[in-house]
């Protein structure tokens, strides 16, 4: 039998012998528990309360109200699309601005460019005509103001109508009939005339002659209003002849003597000067159908051609 097995014997259920195993561990028990003792005794003996270490509170928990412990909340950020957009946005307005002050600086360079080349031009232009000349234009000659004086006589009305159109073909057809006839716009309207006299019964006599032909007219007296034009110094002293001619070529009318109203005009358009000017040289050309007349009918196609060459004069302030 193996020394390390321990016998135990029991008598009525009670034991009454244990092995040498468990007296051993039975005696080192009751050792650790007399050691024990012994070392409490030591250290009660030994103590002093100087040597316990006071820890003191810095709070009062009755005076202080107590909070929970605080948490930082994150600011939300800027999601990252509108960053995006807020970046592209930028870039378009840098790239806007940049484009406007390049094309400002491009159309400005135009803009002096052409004021300078107008300005060569017309320098360019000034010298030329200052060169050469001008016959009909307003040329070197000197601008000033010229007042036209209003002219009267008496008129063959044949129609008045509201578009140049209609007088027009009411004028073909008193022409086709063997009469002249012209269109005087006066506003918005335009008059077709077809005679011209001195006096009240000479207009009357060539009104009933047209009448006598198909063509209905009536007799009204006809007159200019003074007007100011701005004429070149030569062209005024040439128009200056004018309203004289009219008067004493207006008292020949219908007296059989024509050829001396003509030689009258031929006259004074000989005596048309260089540089009268654009607005002269409109009643020169209308004063060249008096000084030429007309085949057929002289006496009533000069008549029209004195109403033309008045409608000119007129038209002078325009």
């Amino acid at each position: 039998m193996s020394k390390d097995k321990s016998i135990s014997i029991r008598m009525n259920g009670k034991k009454t012998f244990s092995s040498s195993r468990d007296k051993k561990e039975d005696l080192e028990q009751k050792e650790w528990k007399s050691g024990f003792k012994e070392q409490a005794a030591t250290m009660a003996s030994s103590f002093d309360p100087d040597d316990l270490m006071e820890f003191e509170k810095t709070y009062d928990l009755e005076s202080e109200e107590w909070r929970p412990p605080h948490k930082s909340k994150k600011k939300p950020g800027i999601p990252p699309v509108f960053k995006i957009f807020a970046l592209a946005a930028g870039a378009a307005v840098l790239v806007g601005v940049t484009l406007g002050f390049i094309m400002l600086k491009m159309f400005a360079g135009i803009e002096e460019g052409t004021q300078e080349k107008a300005t060569t031009t017309t320098t360019q232009t000034t010298s030329d005509t200052s060169d050469q000349g001008v016959s009909s234009g307003e040329g070197s000659s000197a601008t000033g103001e010229y007042t036209t004086d209003p002219l009267a006589a008496t008129v063959v009305q044949a129609g008045v109508f509201s578009s140049n159109d209609n007088a027009s073909k009411r004028t073909s057809k008193i022409e086709s009939s063997g009469y002249a006839a012209m269109v005087w716009q006066q506003g918005e309207q335009f008059y077709v005339l077809t005679g011209l006299a001195s006096s009240e019964t000479a207009a009357n006599t060539l009104s009933q002659s047209l009448t006598s032909n198909g063509v209905e007219s009536i007799v009204k007296p006809w007159e200019t209003t003074s007007a100011t034009a701005s004429l070149s110094e030569k062209g005024t002293e040439w128009v200056q002849q004018f309203p004289q001619l009219w008067k004493d070529s207006l008292a020949l009318v219908g007296s059989g003597e024509e050829s001396k109203i003509q030689n009258s005009w031929k006259e004074w358009i000989g005596a048309f000067p260089e540089g009268a000017g654009e607005k002269a040289k409109a009643l020169f050309t209308a004063a060249q159908g008096v000084a030429e007349g007309g085949e057929q009918n002289r006496s009533n196609q000069i008549q029209i051609d004195m109403l033309k060459a008045l409608y000119q004069y007129q038209q002078l302030s325009k």
